[in-house]
């Protein structure tokens, strides 16, 4: 399988883009452990633009500019100007990434919010409609509470669920919301975490 030909650094930078672009800057940072909140990939700075550069010569991730998704850029280009470049995975990668880490995709939830005036407004999408249910009747536990005449519904089909991945169907519930109160991990019931944090894949 060419998936096992990744050294520890090139998948590191693979999963890295698993589900968002990376802009590349951020390799380089110090606190690079805190940042992503698990073990940084070990390598110097010629070791990641050597394991970029490979990566890209074999079709699996592409540069581009960044805020710019649909401009692709050089090798050249993406380590002259670091600041304003990102990378992604290409189909390609996508599938080679999928071979190695085995992604169960129902697991899977995007969660993204915004700050709207004095709302919060947040979407929660999945493949998995009964647990996307349980996620969002649970949002209590994390201290946020939906406004429910903003609450909406809705299907995709298809749907988009990384950058790189498209899914037959996804659920999402969009809404406005406040945060109120602190909440505490371990006050959280142990059953809604793992729901929230799943382990979706096999290799991270």
């Amino acid at each position: 399988m060419d998936s096992l030909r990744f050294s520890r650094g090139e998948y590191w930078l693979l999963e890295a883009v698993a589900t968002y672009r990376l802009g590349i800057s951020d390799l380089f940072r110090i606190d690079i452990g805190e940042y992503f909140n698990k073990p940084g990939h070990g390598l110097k700075r010629r070791e990641v633009k050597t394991a970029l550069l490979s990566l890209k010569e074999r079709h699996l991730i592409e540069f581009l500019a960044h805020g710019s998704p649909s401009e692709p850029i050089s090798s050249l280009d993406a380590f002259s100007a670091q600041a304003t470049a990102c990378y992604g995975l290409t189909p390609e990668g996508g599938k080679q990434w999928e071979a190695f880490a085995a992604p169960n995709w129902d697991a899977y939830f995007d969660f993204s919010s915004s700050l709207d005036d004095a709302a919060e407004r947040i979407e929660i999408c999945g493949q998995n409609e009964e647990l996307l249910n349980r996620y969002y009747n649970g949002l209590h536990f994390e201290k946020i509470f939906p406004i429910q005449d903003t609450v909406q519904w809705t299907i995709s089909e298809p749907w988009q669920a990384t950058y790189w991945k498209e899914l037959q169907r996804g659920f999402w519930v969009k809404f406005d919301a406040l945060r109120k109160g602190h909440f505490s991990w371990d006050s959280m019931p142990l059953n809604y975490y793992w729901l929230t944090r799943p382990r979706w894949y096999r290799w991270g």
